[in-house]
């Protein structure tokens, strides 16, 4: 698994399945690997893009974390 959308579960459920998650997986992970954990990111939209940004964390279709760069 990849990655999952939560969002239209049940708050119990969600929480259940955190604590199941950081139990078996992050907790081992840490015990045996070498203590790095991996971020997946989905997608990376520039500041000028926001809306568009925003509209596709609204939209479900993420799979992993939605980066917005900020440049000066």
């Amino acid at each position: 698994v990849r990655g999952s959308n939560l969002r239209a579960r049940t708050v119990e459920y969600q929480h259940k399945l955190r604590c199941e998650i950081y139990n078996n997986a992050v907790l081992k992970h840490f015990a045996e690997g070498d203590g790095k954990l991996k971020i997946f990111v989905d997608k990376v939209f520039q500041w000028d893009n926001i809306i568009e940004a925003h509209q596709y964390l609204e939209s479900n279709q993420s799979m992993g974390k939605i980066v917005v760069q900020v440049t000066q």
